[in-house]
C-alpha cells in the first residue's frame, strides 16, 4: 500500500510532466516559420508566457491584439456621427495652389482611422489588408510606414488564425512521452 508521501510524489511528478508539455506547446506555438505565431513586428510574440500553478501550467499570449490574432474578429460597421478638425493646408490644382482655411467635417457613420502600414507596403497592398480605398498617390512606405488617414464606415471581417490552439493541438500528443519522462525520475511506484 502506498503512503501519503509515495502519493504527493507521484502527484508532483504528475504535475510536472504537465509543466513540461506546456512548455513543449509554448515552445512550439513560438515557432512562426511553420505558421504559429505570426510576426509582423513581433510584439505578439514577444508577449507570450508560460506559467507555472499549483496543479498545472497557463500558456498564454499577454499583446492586445491576441485575441484576435487567435480567433479572428467580425466585421463591424462605425454608427453615429464624428466631428473632425482638418487644418490648414493647401491643395494643388490646375489652376495652380489653393490654401484651404482650417474647418470642421462632419461624419455620418463613419470613422477617420490612422493607419501606420507595414515597411514596404504600397497603395493596392494598403487597401487589400484594411479593405478600403485611398484616394490620391501612395509610394512605398518608410520603415515603419508613413500614417495614413482613412475614412471608414466598416472595419472588416478577418479571420482566426488559431496559432495557439494548432500548438496545443500538436503538443499534447506528446503528453504521454512527457509524463513518462517525469515518472521516470521516480522509479517504480505501487
Amino acid at each position: 500500500m502506498a503512503t501519503k508521501a509515495q502519493h504527493r510524489l507521484v502527484r508532483k511528478t504528475l504535475v510536472e510532466g504537465i509543466r513540461r508539455n506546456g512548455e513543449r506547446i509554448f515552445d512550439i506555438s513560438q515557432r512562426n516559420a511553420e505558421g504559429f505565431v505570426p510576426v509582423d513586428r513581433g510584439i505578439l510574440r514577444q508577449s507570450g508566457y508560460v506559467k507555472n500553478i499549483r496543479k498545472g501550467v497557463i500558456i498564454g499570449y499577454k499583446a492586445s491584439h491576441s485575441a484576435r490574432v487567435e480567433f479572428g474578429q467580425p466585421e463591424f460597421h462605425y454608427t453615429g456621427s464624428k466631428t473632425v478638425t482638418i487644418k490648414k493646408h493647401t491643395i494643388h490644382t490646375k489652376y495652380g495652389p489653393r490654401t484651404i482655411k482650417t474647418h470642421d467635417r462632419i461624419y455620418v457613420n463613419k470613422r477617420v482611422v490612422r493607419i501606420r502600414p507595414r515597411a514596404g507596403w504600397n497603395k493596392e497592398m494598403i487597401e487589400k489588408a484594411y479593405g478600403v480605398r485611398i484616394p490620391g498617390n501612395v509610394s512605398r512606405m518608410t520603415v515603419y510606414g508613413t500614417p495614413i488617414f482613412v475614412v471608414m464606415s466598416r472595419i472588416p471581417a478577418r479571420p482566426g488564425q488559431f496559432f495557439l490552439t494548432r500548438a496545443v493541438l500538436e503538443g499534447i500528443k506528446k503528453l504521454p512521452e512527457d509524463m513518462k519522462q517525469s515518472l521516470k525520475r521516480i522509479g517504480t511506484v505501487k
